[in-house]
This record gives structure tokens, C-alpha cells and sequence, in this order.
């Protein structure tokens, strides 16, 4: 085990449970104690959101930097139509100001950071998996953004979450075996 996952995208997490931001940084912050006077060697990761409408949600790092030690920030795949048709051409056309508002939020907050990069196709919200350019690019861009991890995220639908994910895999482990070649 490498690290601890406290929290994905806290936010979302505690608006469902309806809890205000003072209450849900009140348990996180218990958590991430309890965990750090259980091992003090492993870091505590929270993953942020950062794509279409949640883009405020950059701003939570700092918020919330006393309950993490390495942030990780999902921006969704270049092909996402979650926000409705114009949404897949908005999420092309900001996925730059979202992965640069992503590593600002956190080198703000003063703490290491990851990017998870999404990449679903084939089903629902995500009519297609990314092309092995656009693999490259968002990759590419975390790391030029500060980025000092790259974690891929291969899921689906949650009504076809298999077939989306493997129908994109072969594709993003080949984009992640020729970046590594270079």
C-alpha cells in the first residue's frame, strides 16, 4: 500500500450527505489524524474534481490542505458529453484553463500533486475513448502543470461499466507504453 485515499472529491461527498463545508472539513481533519497517529510514513491523498461546472471546486485545495498530504485532481476525458452535447465540445475547448486550474489550486495549497486522467468510451456520457494523441496530450500537460504523478483511470457508465472500460484500454496502455518509450 502506498498511501491513503481519504476522501474522492470532498464537495460532492459531503453536499450528499448534507453536510456544510465546516462540518465536512471537521471530519476529514479527524480522519486524517486518526490515520496519521496510525502511520506517519504513508501520505493521505483527497481527489478533487476539476471539469465543466465544478471548475470552483479548484479552489478547495487550500481549503482544505490541513487534511491531505499529496492531492490528486480528475479531470474528466476530453470526450465527455456529461454536460450535455455542447458539453463534450466545452470540456475540448477548457480541458487547458481546467488542468492549469488544477495544478495552480494545488501548488497553491503547497502540496505534491497527481493527476488521476479519466479515460471512459464507448457508452453513455462518453460516446468515445480518447485517441491515443489526446492521451498524450493530457498526460503531457499534467506533467508540463507541475504534475509529479500520472495515475490512469480506465472506468464507465454505471450502466456499462466493463465494456466502456475495456473497450478503451488496449488503447491508453499502448499511448502509456509509447510515452514511455521517449
Amino acid at each position: 500500500m502506498r498511501s491513503f485515499g481519504l476522501a474522492d472529491e470532498p464537495l460532492g461527498g459531503c453536499s450528499i450527505m448534507n453536510l456544510t463545508d465546516a462540518q465536512c472539513f471537521a471530519r476529514l481533519q479527524r480522519s486524517y489524524q486518526i490515520i496519521k497517529s496510525l502511520d506517519t510514513k504513508r501520505p493521505v491523498v483527497v481527489n478533487f474534481m476539476v471539469h465543466g461546472k465544478n471548475i470552483n471546486e479548484t479552489l478547495v485545495p487550500q481549503r482544505f490542505a490541513a487534511v491531505f498530504d499529496r492531492g490528486l485532481m480528475d479531470p474528466y476525458p476530453l470526450t465527455s458529453s456529461v454536460f450535455g452535447p455542447e458539453g463534450a465540445k466545452a470540456n475540448r475547448a477548457n480541458i487547458l484553463r481546467d488542468l492549469d486550474g488544477a495544478s495552480q489550486a494545488l501548488r497553491r495549497a503547497g502540496k505534491p500533486f497527481s493527476m488521476t486522467l479519466q479515460f471512459m468510451g464507448g457508452s453513455g456520457s462518453w460516446p468515445r475513448g480518447p485517441t491515443s494523441a489526446e492521451i498524450r496530450m493530457m498526460t503531457y500537460l499534467s506533467i508540463n502543470g507541475g504534475a509529479t504523478g500520472v495515475i490512469y483511470f480506465l472506468g464507465g457508465d454505471m450502466d456499462a461499466p466493463y465494456p466502456s472500460a475495456l473497450s478503451v484500454a488496449p488503447r491508453v496502455w499502448g499511448a502509456v507504453r509509447a510515452m514511455a518509450t521517449v
